[in-house]
């Protein structure tokens, strides 16, 4: 059997980007790199929470987001 704390906790944030920049590519949204980056880092290795920023970012910015508005949004 296998215990939830044997797997691993985070994802690594180029895994991250590259899942998120195909959600934009998809879904037709225009997100430079940095910003993508930027939700990343600030998703700490949880895949769920790096969209589900993602999903703000959008609802926020629409279609484009860059990363002055990532770090605006969340006051960094």
């Amino acid at each position: 059997m296998v215990l939830l704390a044997e797997w691993p906790c985070t994802i690594p944030a180029d895994l991250i980007i590259h899942k998120l920049l195909e959600i934009c590519k998809a879904e037709e949204i225009d997100a430079d790199e940095q910003a993508v980056e930027a939700i990343a880092r600030m998703a700490m290795g949880g895949m769920r929470d790096a969209q589900s920023i993602l999903d703000q970012m959008i609802s926020f910015c629409g279609r484009k987001i860059v990363q002055q508005d990532v770090l605006e949004v969340y006051g960094l």
